[in-house]
């Protein structure tokens, strides 16, 4: 076992070689971070300050303070680093809209989608609040659309319509959900164009109403039967009923 005056020693010699020769080299004060490596390799991170007493020749002749192992620390923060940068680069790169809002719906930042979606800057989004986006028949009332989403909808996603810079109006679907960023409860709204869904919905819809005319008027019936355990799902036009 190693005797205490060698312990004494050795942690003697480590503060020479860290906080003590870099604050040697300075003023009466000193507050310094420095990285020590034990004797089984781990690295440490140490954060020592104190004070330095010198003769009147400057040299120094005793050095008190305390110290600090903050490796734990920072390597928290290294990893709350990592995280926002994650975080940063889905925000960036996502294919939908991303918004963070405040339930006073301030806009706190979006994505560049969001701002080729809109046709705003970022620092015009920032500025805005979020019925400044919707279309005229869907607006809200400032302060209370994102506490009624909550409300109405929760985590479900929902549809509405925004409106473009230009005035178009451009169907959404809204999905959102509340998270905690830089210690602000805020609201995370993603928010996916859905124009081309509604376009393809509208000429399904019209196709369908042309083939129940063309069907009137030939006096024609359709019909979409299952043969056995799926009969529940059997489909007809309602005209084959006044055939049988």
């Amino acid at each position: 076992m190693r005797s205490e005056r060698t312990t004494s020693r050795a942690i003697r010699r480590r503060l020479l070689a860290g906080a003590s020769a870099l604050a040697l080299r300075g003023g009466p004060r000193y507050d310094v971070e420095y990285r020590v490596v034990r004797p089984d390799g781990a690295v440490r991170v140490v954060h020592s300050q104190g004070d330095v007493t010198r003769e009147e020749s400057g040299r120094p002749v005793r050095q008190f303070g305390v110290m600090q192992d903050i490796t734990e620390l920072r390597q928290a923060e290294e990893a709350l680093r990592e995280s926002e940068q994650r975080y940063r680069t889905l925000f960036e790169k996502a294919n939908d809209a991303i918004f963070l809002e405040t339930d006073r719906d301030d806009i706190v930042d979006a994505n560049e989608r969001a701002c080729t979606l809109l046709g705003y800057s970022r620092d015009e989004l920032r500025k805005m609040t979020v019925p400044d986006l919707q279309a005229p028949d869907v607006r809200g009332q400032v302060g209370r659309v994102i506490r009624e989403r909550i409300e109405k909808h929760g985590s479900a996603t929902f549809e509405t319509v925004d409106l473009h810079r230009s005035g178009r109006r451009i169907p959404v679907e809204v999905t959102i959900a509340g998270i905690s960023h830089r210690g602000e409860n805020l609201v995370l709204s993603v928010v996916r164009d859905i124009t081309q869904r509604k376009r393809i919905e509208a000429e399904l819809r019209a196709r369908q109403e042309l083939l129940d005319l063309a069907q009137t008027a030939a006096r024609a019936v359709a019909f979409d039967c299952y043969i056995g355990a799926r009969e529940s799902k059997n489909r007809w036009s309602p005209e084959l009923e006044t055939m049988y």
